[in-house]
């Protein structure tokens, strides 16, 4: 879910969203962004985190810690 509210709110901007016949995103009309993103912009740099991704993450720091603990 939040890659598409990341590509609404910083790639692909809106038709209805234009200031001085310029296409804007969302993003840019309330400050957040200075210009429209690249799709790879919003992969590298994602402005929501992905909750899956950070629980396995953290599963896989925990595996990697702690043997070397249950060593001792």
């Amino acid at each position: 879910m939040g890659r598409l509210v990341d590509l609404y709110n910083f790639v692909l901007p809106p038709r209805s969203v234009r200031q001085q016949g310029q296409p804007h995103t969302p993003a840019m009309v309330i400050g957040l962004a200075a210009h429209v993103w690249r799709d790879r912009d919003s992969i590298w740099y994602p402005v929501h985190p992905d909750p899956l991704g950070r629980q396995l993450m953290q599963q896989w720091v925990k595996e990697q810690l702690m043997p070397p603990l249950q060593a001792g």
